[in-house]
């Protein structure tokens, strides 16, 4: 018996082949619609307008138009677009006036502000013109700001105030996101302050002891450091400015009434004792201090200082000396100059290795003399001849892992914690001697020494030139010895004893870098390499999966096998260029397209459906399951079915 395919299994068949088809097209639209608007090329755009992004999609798509798209171009071909409103010029102007003392698009007029009275104001008022015709005055859209506010400052509404003499700069500046070109707008104007000079003004500063002696160089006392305590006061000579008479007070008396700030003392250092605001000396050594008294109140602002040199005695005769010893470990501790974000006290140190005093005995030895300057010159008998055992600070810091041309300074951790700061230049920089002739005067057979880490030394002052390695002790290990300058300035502070670590501060900061390798697609992408306007400086490395490095004092950085490539322009908002690319997963580049308008941001993704895959093969499984069901069922409709009566 056979049959023929009815019309409705036929009109089944077909709907099936037909949802086979829908399904494999609405895959894809599905990925379209998700990722933006999609055109003919593959492409789709989208856009942070709400206006614009159907038409960027008609415009920038595969050509093609609707006819009501065609309708609606005849109608009115020539439309402009309008313009969103944007400011294209800024001005400095007096206030109330058009007089312009600058403007963002010309440059700095010939006309100038002044203010020429004592402590007085100008106020200033900006101008800003749209892209419409229209001008407004002292716009929300300016801030203002001046090139040194030493000599004159400037409220948020233009109100200029003096401080001092001097010629400065008013700026007002509207930001880019409100401007035309997206750039910036400053209009400068100057403003000349004149006549800002005190009424009166210290002319000279004289120390006066507790004993009432005045101008004294050196006073001492013997007297327990459980009462020891000695005041001293300040003579001051103030000229009136006007009529030039002076008089002289004490600092018994204020200099307020002067409209002077009074006198401030200090002393050399803290770790030997302290100085009140009124003068008063306590010390907490058997030592000898520098006491000051400073003015900076001096005429045009000049500083005015007097020093007295304070020694203090035991009056049992003994000596107490700083709580210190040898030390026994040497530590050098790296850090950068600008340390990147996320910088702690903690995990500021990019370098920390202590070596011991084996590990410095280890290394290249040496034995050298040199020449420090005290107080006084060589006719004086202010020099010190100091030998020292031990090792160059260069090999040092080499070992340690650290480039000495990109050094900023050194400071020192001590025992009896005179924690002196020191530039690179002036260790590294500067021709030091040893001069075995300074005693009659004589720079003549002078020889170049290096920088030394002493962990043996002594010092003679004033009483031999000779090297002296027999009866060198420990006593002030580790030291910092250098030798004297040329032009014979005192250094011999900086011969530093008692050190137990080694500071280094970094020029600048880490350089930044970027992975490189092939990493699985969900792994974080390393560190962007930074080649915009960011300060940061730009650099390369292999990092980590994670991006992570370890510190290095050049910057550079080795991480594990897998890792990823990331790169971008550091600096610029989250919809800059990126690329992250791996082995698996999709591939996405985002490129920033320039709108007409500053505040509109078209950005155009080039995508691949991840998908689109599978589309065919499921495709032709429904087809081939479709194929094969007709089959069976063509051949249930023609088999001859042979049955026996009942």
């Amino acid at each position: 018996m056979q049959r023929k395919m009815t019309p409705r299994y036929a009109a089944g068949m077909a709907l099936r082949f037909l949802l086979v088809l829908l399904l494999t097209f609405s895959v894809n639209q599905v990925w379209a619609t998700v990722m933006g608007h999609q055109d003919g090329s593959g492409v789709a755009y989208a856009t942070n307008s709400q206006d614009g992004g159907d038409k960027a999609s008609e415009e920038e798509g595969s050509g093609e138009k609707t006819d009501d798209s065609k309708e609606e171009s005849k109608e009115d071909p020539k439309e402009p677009q309008k313009e969103d409103p944007a400011i294209e010029d800024v001005a400095v102007v007096l206030a109330g006036t058009d007089k312009a003392l600058g403007y963002a698009s010309k440059g700095h007029s010939t006309q100038d502000g002044t203010i020429s009275k004592k402590g007085g104001t100008l106020e200033l008022d900006s101008l800003v013109w749209w892209n419409d015709g229209k001008a407004e005055r002292n716009s929300s859209k300016v801030q203002w700001s001046v090139s040194d506010s030493s000599v004159a400052t400037v409220t948020r509404s233009g109100l200029v105030s003096a401080k001092a003499n001097g010629t400065v700069t008013v700026k007002a500046t509207v930001d880019g996101k409100y401007t035309k070109n997206g750039s910036d707008l400053v209009a400068n104007g100057q403003v000349k302050v004149t006549n800002q000079e005190a009424d009166y003004y210290v002319k000279r500063i004289q120390i006066i002891s507790p004993d009432g002696k005045t101008g004294q160089k050196s006073y001492g006392e013997t007297k327990s450091l459980a009462t020891a305590k000695m005041q001293f006061e300040a003579k001051v000579t103030v000229v009136n400015q006007q009529t030039a008479e002076s008089q002289t007070v004490t600092t018994r008396r204020s200099l307020a009434e002067f409209d002077l700030s009074d006198i401030v003392w200090s002393i050399n250092d803290e770790n030997i004792g302290a100085v009140s605001e009124d003068g008063a000396f306590r010390p907490s050594a058997y030592t000898t201090a520098t006491i000051s008294a400073t003015s900076k109140a001096g005429k045009g602002g000049a500083q005015e200082k007097a020093s007295i040199e304070v020694t203090t005695k035991d009056p049992d005769g003994g000596t107490v000396k700083n709580d210190a010893h040898p030390q026994d470990s040497l530590t050098v501790k790296a850090y950068w100059e600008t340390p990147p974000e996320g910088t702690t006290e903690e995990n500021k140190y990019v370098i920390n290795k202590t070596y011991s005093l084996a590990d410095l005995q280890g290394m290249d030895v040496k034995e050298i003399t040199y020449t420090a300057l005290g107080k006084g010159t060589s006719s004086t008998g202010g020099y010190y001849t100091m030998s020292g055992r031990g090792v160059y600070l260069s090999e040092i810091l080499k070992d340690a892992g650290i480039d000495i041309k990109g050094i900023k300074s050194f400071s020192f951790g001590t025992q009896d914690k005179i924690n002196t700061s020191v530039s690179a230049t002036f260790v590294f920089d500067t021709d030091r001697f040893y001069y075995p002739n300074i005693d009659v005067n004589s720079s003549a057979d002078k020889v170049q020494v290096a920088p030394m880490i002493a962990f043996q030394s002594n010092e003679v002052k004033s009483g031999s030139t000779e090297p002296d390695y027999e009866s060198m002790t420990d006593n002030t290990r580790f030291r910092l010895l250098f030798g004297a300058k040329r032009d014979g300035s005192n250094n011999s502070q900086y011969q530093i004893k008692w050190i137990h670590t080694l500071y280094v501060k970094l020029k600048g900061g880490p350089a930044v870098e970027h992975g490189t390798g092939d990493g699985d697609g969900d792994e974080k992408p390393a560190q962007n390499q930074g080649d915009g306007d960011s300060p940061a400086a730009s650099g390369s490395g292999n990092g980590g999966a994670d991006g992570s490095q370890g510190p290095s004092s050049t910057g550079g950085s080795e991480g594990s096998d897998s890792t990823a490539t990331g790169s971008g322009t550091a600096g610029q908002a989250p919809d800059a260029a990126a690329t992250a690319q791996g082995s698996s997963g999709g591939t996405y580049h985002v490129y920033q397209v320039m709108s007409r308008y500053h505040n509109k941001t078209e950005t155009e993704v080039d995508y691949q459906n991840p998908f689109a895959p599978f589309a065919l093969p499921l495709g032709a499984a429904v087809c081939l399951s479709g194929a094969l069901e007709s089959a069976l069922w063509f051949r249930r409709q023609t088999q001859v079915v042979s049955f026996v009566p009942a």
